[in-house]
């Protein structure tokens, strides 16, 4: 089953990498897609979780995008993974804020309260990688 699950983490990185690239060529191509990245962030499979958040930072903190205002849905199930059951999910989320809000300083106020709740997280990790992205 372990094996399963790894060849199903490397097919949804090389699906990512698709959805990516599509994202940079043209977003609207991906209308039918996006949809389903959105039910990527609520399967039970928190790598697969954690790797959808990964791809939606990307998409979203690039510097052309408007999806988080074209796609608010995603946009806000995508912010609700600051608050993931699994610590790993919100460690991702903490580490890639950074770079997603670089490109798009008018989503800073998404972010920062769900970042500092995230100081209070009862996970020392989370906690320790909130820290680092406050006062970097």
């Amino acid at each position: 089953d372990d094996g399963a699950q790894r060849d199903a983490h490397a097919v949804a990185l090389c699906y990512h990498e698709l959805i990516f690239e599509l994202n940079r060529v043209s977003s609207p191509l991906l209308i039918h897609v996006l949809p389903n990245l959105e039910r990527e962030l609520r399967v039970q499979d928190a790598m697969q979780r954690c790797l959808t958040v990964q791809l939606l930072a990307r998409m979203f903190g690039s510097r052309t995008s408007r999806l988080s205002q074209m796609y608010r849905s995603l946009y806000a199930a995508f912010l609700a993974r600051f608050d993931d059951v699994e610590d790993h999910v919100r460690v991702a989320m903490v580490k890639l804020v950074r770079h997603f809000v670089a490109n798009h300083e008018e989503l800073v106020g998404d972010v920062v309260p769900p970042l500092e709740a995230r100081l209070r997280d009862r996970s020392d990790a989370v906690r320790a990688r909130a820290i680092q992205a406050v006062f970097r």
